[in-house]
């Protein structure tokens, strides 16, 4: 089970199915990583003065970016699922919410303005936009990063594969 939580803005729209589409990246990506647990996670579409000042807030950087993750890691060792295969790259563990039975990964913030300037400046679609931010803070939530030239170059085979696999190509 895939348990997204949305919020955004009722004017934001898109010409596809956004939450249907996030659970099919979801989806996928686990499958890539073989994680088999129930998951949870937030996507929050925000305008580009918001994300401004989430990132000022968070990372100490007044600019407008893309996209942020935050993931949402136990890090006392309390509530941790005793049994999960998911193995974050950073040695952490997950945290389970009991209610809903899923391992809760954390937060994606997306910048609706940004998916689609940078889909028109990339020259590919809104959908194929959303779904590499989506993925890419996807795989940020479960451990991946980019500050190394060798873990930048696995991620991003990583989401190229993985949507490429959901036939969302350029």
């Amino acid at each position: 089970m895939i348990k997204i939580d949305f919020s955004y803005d009722k004017n934001y729209r898109f010409d596809f199915d956004e939450k249907r589409l996030a659970k099919r990246i979801a989806k996928c990506v686990f499958e890539t990583e073989k994680l088999k647990e129930n998951f949870s996670f937030s996507v929050s579409l925000v305008s580009k003065n918001r994300i401004r000042l989430i990132n000022k807030r968070t990372r100490n950087i007044n600019k407008i970016t893309d996209v942020l993750s935050f993931p949402y890691v136990e890090r006392s060792g309390l509530a941790v699922h005793p049994k999960s295969t998911l193995s974050l790259r950073s040695g952490a563990h997950p945290t389970v919410d009991y209610d809903t039975n899923t391992i809760f990964l954390g937060d994606i913030v997306i910048c609706y303005d940004k998916i689609i300037s940078q889909a028109r400046f990339y020259g590919h679609s809104v959908k194929r936009e959303y779904s590499f931010l989506l993925t890419h803070s996807l795989l940020h939530l479960l451990g991946y990063d980019h500050m190394k030239k060798k873990d930048e170059k696995m991620m991003f085979e990583k989401q190229e594969l993985i949507l490429s696999n959901l036939n969302i190509n350029r």
